[in-house]
């Protein structure tokens, strides 16, 4: 049993091991897990053949079509509200509402919460971060805290509707209906959002 485990447990020492070593970037790091993972599947379990492999990639076109679909619709969002000039507008009235650093990064946690709903999140790192970051620093906030407030801050906006690109994601992962994951779903959403007030509140954390 232990060695029938051992090809699996090797993805994530590939993973980390080729990004911290420089061999591929965290972006492609996927595309290795995606591949390790058929080589795998296909010559030394021997699960997949041509039929289910067919299978395989009609079920992940259809789900990444979905997901290109609603991520294609918040784009000229992002891009209205950039255009308006909401981003700035945001930062400027968090700014006349407080001083104080835990204040304001609480106000804009909230903010990326709500606009998280509604916006992809590569949208708001492009949109908002020039705009924030400078804000956050100049108050004595460190870069690498506010970044991980501001990332998880996305995923709370990702796991909530009506845009909800991760929900939408593992929904047609596991073959269920959006609405099928409520009422459990605030369980995550409640774990999310006071983790996020920790990042906020316990810089160490």
């Amino acid at each position: 049993i232990v060695l029938d485990a051992l090809p699996p447990l090797m993805m994530p020492a590939i993973i980390l091991g080729g990004v911290l070593s420089g061999v591929f970037p965290p972006t492609e790091s996927a595309a290795v897990a995606a591949m390790y993972a058929f080589v795998l599947a296909t010559f030394v379990y021997r699960q997949i053949d041509l039929a289910t492999l067919v299978q395989i990639c009609t079920r992940s076109a259809i789900s990444s079509a979905i997901v290109m679909l609603i991520i294609s619709m918040a784009a000229p969002f992002g891009w209205i509200m950039a255009m308006q000039g909401v981003p700035k507008l945001i930062a400027t009235s968090v700014m006349a509402l407080s001083s104080n650093m835990y204040v304001v990064v609480l106000l804009i946690a909230a903010v990326l919460l709500i606009l998280g709903m509604f916006m992809e999140g590569n949208s708001l790192i492009i949109l908002l971060t020039p705009i924030l970051l400078p804000l956050v620093t100049s108050l004595g906030m460190d870069a690498i805290q506010f970044g991980m407030v501001f990332m998880m801050a996305i995923a709370v906006g990702g796991v909530s509707p009506p845009l909800a690109v991760s929900l939408y994601v593992s929904t047609r992962i596991i073959g269920i209906r959006v609405e099928e994951t409520f009422p459990e779903v605030l369980h995550i959403l409640a774990i999310l959002t006071f983790t996020t007030f920790l990042c906020v509140v316990w810089p160490a954390f």
